[in-house]
């Protein structure tokens, strides 16, 4: 965050389902959080905005312990100003949406978002929303799934870290559609192939190439960068 302090997010285990918020302050050596304003929703994916000072959460939705054991209707995401040290926005951007998915800054304030398709397994949502001010600008329903894993995100899944919105040195959202991998351009949301990965893994980028770590073997894709 902007104040400095590390945040991060999770959910309960056992006896409780829903999420916990929390931040570290190295200077004070000091450990504290949250985790009322979260039961009924468990965090995945944490994302700094406006250059640390808000902190999305994106979240699933789980049973509310506050509210009798029920699970909400749909997922949320969370803005936490560090400034003011609470929640200041709620927003929901899929209406009914079981998880709020994937999540990265793609312009100031500005969050592309990727979920599943709540009626249709083989489809996903790219979405876009104003942290700043709760606007949901665009949904895009895309015709193939987030993850290899058709039950994904599940209430634990360890094995498929390699989700994640990646910004790449060419401005685009890296990322996979179930075993592709695909660009997304954040100025139109527009996505372009890049091919098939099998096995899928975790990206990063050195210049033109592309690095997949995970399970697998260490691999290299050469120069795999468009050129601009």
């Amino acid at each position: 965050g902007a104040d400095g302090k590390l945040y991060f997010g999770g959910f309960g285990l056992r006896h409780y389902t829903g999420g916990g918020f929390g931040w570290y302050d190295p200077k004070a050596q000091k450990l504290e959080g949250l985790w009322q304003p979260f039961s009924g929703y468990a965090i995945h994916r944490i994302t700094p905005a406006l250059g640390g000072r808000l902190i999305a959460i994106s979240t699933s939705r789980a049973a509310d312990e506050l509210n009798g054991n029920q699970t909400p209707p749909e997922a949320k995401l969370f803005v936490y100003d560090v400034t003011e040290g609470k929640i200041v926005r709620e927003i929901v951007p899929l209406p009914k949406g079981r998880s709020t998915g994937l999540i990265a800054e793609v312009g100031s304030g500005r969050l592309l978002g990727l979920s599943t398709e709540r009626e249709h397994a083989n489809q996903s949502i790219l979405y876009g929303v104003d942290v700043s001010t709760g606007e949901v600008l665009f949904h895009k329903t895309l015709p193939w799934p987030v993850s290899t894993d058709p039950y994904w995100p599940h209430w634990v899944d360890p094995s498929y870290e390699y989700e994640h919105l990646t910004l790449g040195p060419d401005g685009f959202v890296w990322t996979y559609l179930k075993d592709v991998l695909v660009r997304i351009d954040p100025q139109d949301a527009s996505v372009h192939v890049v091919g098939k990965i099998n096995p899928v893994g975790h990206p990063t980028f050195v210049g033109r190439d592309i690095y997949l770590s995970g399970p697998e073997q260490l691999r290299r894709i050469r120069n795999v960068v468009p050129t601009q």
